[in-house]
């Protein structure tokens, strides 16, 4: 009865891990995505507040996250500092598209929902 009684504790306690980390990572990608909408090729303090954000929670992301996605979100703001930094504005607002495709990316995979159970 005791093995029982772990068990039912355990895959609650793993259920319970799964739907916090799902919240967490829809939080930090909602906000992720807010603050890359409104990002223009002018706005230097909006990409650097991004990047703070990002920065700031990838370490715990990357503990679910795949590391392609990671890598994919790091080069994609990485090309938007550099084109701003050097004042090309050719692509900048392509690579935006891109980050804001890669942060759904790292949403719909982590998102509590049926079909990524199955």
């Amino acid at each position: 009865m005791k093995a029982f009684i772990f068990a039912g504790l355990s895959i609650l306690i793993l259920i319970l891990i799964v739907v916090v980390n799902g919240i967490y990572v829809s939080s930090v990608s909602k906000e992720l995505e807010e603050l890359s909408t409104e990002l223009s090729f002018d706005d230097k303090n909006g990409l650097e507040e991004l990047e703070s954000y990002w920065r700031k929670n990838e370490t715990i992301v990357c503990l679910s996250i795949s590391h392609n996605d990671i890598d994919n979100l790091n080069i994609a703001i990485d090309v938007l500092k550099s084109k701003q930094k050097n004042g090309e504005d050719s692509g900048f607002y392509e690579y935006k598209a891109m980050l804001l495709n890669y942060i759904e990316e790292i949403r719909n995979k982590e998102r509590v929902h049926i079909h990524n159970i199955l």
